[in-house]
Protein backbone atom coordinates (compact mmCIF):
# COMPACT_ATOMS: atom_id res chain seq x y z
CA UNK A 1 0.00 0.00 0.00
CA UNK A 2 1.22 3.42 -0.75
CA UNK A 3 2.19 5.85 2.15
CA UNK A 4 -0.08 7.81 3.69
CA UNK A 5 -0.85 11.28 1.58
CA UNK A 6 -3.13 13.69 2.81
CA UNK A 7 -4.95 15.71 0.47
CA UNK A 8 -5.90 18.79 2.19
CA UNK A 9 -1.90 19.37 3.07
CA UNK A 10 -1.36 22.39 1.35
CA UNK A 11 -4.29 23.78 3.37
CA UNK A 12 -3.08 22.21 6.64
CA UNK A 13 0.19 23.95 6.05
CA UNK A 14 -1.83 27.62 4.84
CA UNK A 15 -3.65 27.10 7.96
CA UNK A 16 -0.53 26.83 10.39
CA UNK A 17 1.22 29.59 8.43
CA UNK A 18 -1.67 31.96 9.31
CA UNK A 19 -2.10 30.56 13.09
CA UNK A 20 2.12 31.18 12.98
CA UNK A 21 1.74 34.75 11.89
CA UNK A 22 -1.06 35.46 14.14
CA UNK A 23 0.93 34.12 17.15
CA UNK A 24 3.77 36.83 15.74
CA UNK A 25 0.88 39.71 15.50
CA UNK A 26 0.16 39.19 18.99
CA UNK A 27 3.64 39.16 20.33
CA UNK A 28 4.68 42.23 18.22
CA UNK A 29 1.26 43.65 20.24
CA UNK A 30 2.14 42.63 23.49
CA UNK A 31 5.49 44.00 23.01
CA UNK A 32 3.98 47.27 22.00
CA UNK A 33 1.78 47.58 25.24
CA UNK A 34 4.59 46.75 27.04
CA UNK A 35 6.66 49.70 25.77
CA UNK A 36 4.14 52.13 26.23
CA UNK A 37 3.44 50.93 29.95
CA UNK A 38 7.27 51.15 30.33
CA UNK A 39 6.67 54.82 28.71
CA UNK A 40 3.69 55.61 31.18
CA UNK A 41 5.86 54.73 33.88
CA UNK A 42 8.56 57.00 32.73
CA UNK A 43 6.49 60.04 32.63
CA UNK A 44 4.90 59.47 36.08
CA UNK A 45 8.08 59.74 37.71
CA UNK A 46 8.98 62.33 35.47
CA UNK A 47 5.36 64.46 36.14
CA UNK A 48 6.27 63.50 39.71
CA UNK A 49 10.14 64.69 39.92
CA UNK A 50 9.22 68.05 37.96
CA UNK A 51 5.85 68.31 40.46
CA UNK A 52 8.46 68.47 43.43
CA UNK A 53 11.02 70.25 42.10
CA UNK A 54 8.14 73.08 41.30
CA UNK A 55 7.48 72.83 45.16
CA UNK A 56 10.84 73.16 46.10
CA UNK A 57 12.04 75.44 43.96
CA UNK A 58 9.37 77.95 43.10
CA UNK A 59 9.91 80.42 45.39
CA UNK A 60 10.02 82.92 42.86
CA UNK A 61 7.91 83.68 39.97
CA UNK A 62 10.11 83.51 38.01
CA UNK A 63 10.90 79.49 38.48
CA UNK A 64 7.10 78.90 38.43
CA UNK A 65 7.13 80.07 35.13
CA UNK A 66 9.72 77.94 34.09
CA UNK A 67 8.18 74.30 35.41
CA UNK A 68 4.77 75.22 34.44
CA UNK A 69 5.06 74.65 30.71
CA UNK A 70 7.52 71.24 31.78
CA UNK A 71 4.56 70.01 33.67
CA UNK A 72 2.25 70.66 31.20
CA UNK A 73 3.85 69.11 28.52
CA UNK A 74 4.43 65.73 30.61
CA UNK A 75 0.67 65.98 31.57
CA UNK A 76 -0.57 66.25 27.97
CA UNK A 77 1.96 63.17 27.08
CA UNK A 78 0.64 61.61 30.00
CA UNK A 79 -3.02 61.86 28.79
CA UNK A 80 -1.74 60.41 25.30
CA UNK A 81 0.01 57.81 26.47
CA UNK A 82 -3.03 56.62 28.37
CA UNK A 83 -4.87 57.01 25.01
CA UNK A 84 -2.68 55.32 22.92
CA UNK A 85 -1.98 52.39 26.06
CA UNK A 86 -6.09 51.85 25.79
CA UNK A 87 -5.64 51.67 21.81
CA UNK A 88 -2.91 49.06 22.33
CA UNK A 89 -4.92 46.72 24.87
CA UNK A 90 -7.75 46.60 22.40
CA UNK A 91 -5.40 45.67 19.49
CA UNK A 92 -3.94 42.58 22.13
CA UNK A 93 -7.14 41.80 22.85
CA UNK A 94 -8.32 41.94 18.41
CA UNK A 95 -4.95 39.59 18.07
CA UNK A 96 -5.89 37.16 20.46
CA UNK A 97 -9.24 36.56 19.12
CA UNK A 98 -8.05 35.94 15.67
CA UNK A 99 -4.92 34.00 17.32
CA UNK A 100 -7.69 31.52 18.69
CA UNK A 101 -10.10 31.45 15.35
CA UNK A 102 -7.17 30.65 13.04
CA UNK A 103 -5.56 28.22 15.79
CA UNK A 104 -9.32 26.40 15.92
CA UNK A 105 -9.04 26.77 12.02
CA UNK A 106 -5.84 24.52 12.05
CA UNK A 107 -7.12 22.09 14.68
CA UNK A 108 -9.89 21.42 12.53
CA UNK A 109 -8.03 20.36 9.81
CA UNK A 110 -5.75 18.56 12.12
CA UNK A 111 -8.37 16.82 13.28
CA UNK A 112 -9.18 15.46 9.84
CA UNK A 113 -5.65 14.19 9.05
CA UNK A 114 -5.47 12.66 11.86
CA UNK A 115 -8.89 10.65 11.13
CA UNK A 116 -7.46 10.14 7.59
CA UNK A 117 -4.36 9.07 9.12
CA UNK A 118 -6.06 6.70 11.32
CA UNK A 119 -8.27 5.05 8.29
CA UNK A 120 -5.24 4.64 6.15
CA UNK A 121 -3.42 2.62 9.27
CA UNK A 122 -6.84 0.73 9.94
CA UNK A 123 -6.97 -0.07 6.11
CA UNK A 124 -3.25 -0.93 5.61
CA UNK A 125 -3.52 -3.33 8.61
CA UNK A 126 -6.18 -4.83 7.48
CA UNK A 127 -4.82 -5.37 3.98
CA UNK A 128 -1.64 -7.04 5.50
CA UNK A 129 -3.89 -9.04 7.97
CA UNK A 130 -5.84 -10.61 5.13
CA UNK A 131 -2.16 -11.07 3.00
CA UNK A 132 -1.21 -13.35 6.44
CA UNK A 133 -4.62 -15.30 6.50
CA UNK A 134 -4.46 -15.92 3.21
CA UNK A 135 -0.77 -17.06 3.37
CA UNK A 136 -1.98 -18.91 6.49
CA UNK A 137 -4.71 -20.88 4.75
CA UNK A 138 -2.51 -21.88 1.81
CA UNK A 139 0.37 -23.37 4.40
CA UNK A 140 -2.40 -25.19 5.97
CA UNK A 141 -4.25 -26.85 3.26
CA UNK A 142 -0.56 -27.67 1.99
CA UNK A 143 -0.01 -29.62 4.84
CA UNK A 144 -3.15 -31.26 4.33
CA UNK A 145 -2.51 -32.64 0.94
Amino acid sequence: MPPFRFRLQQVLNYRERLEDEAKLALAQAESALAMERLRLKRLEEDLETARLGLLQEARRAADFWLWQPYIQRLTEQRAASLRRLDELAAAVASCQKQLQQRSMERRLVDKLRHRHLQRHTYEENRRDQCALDETATLAYCRRDD
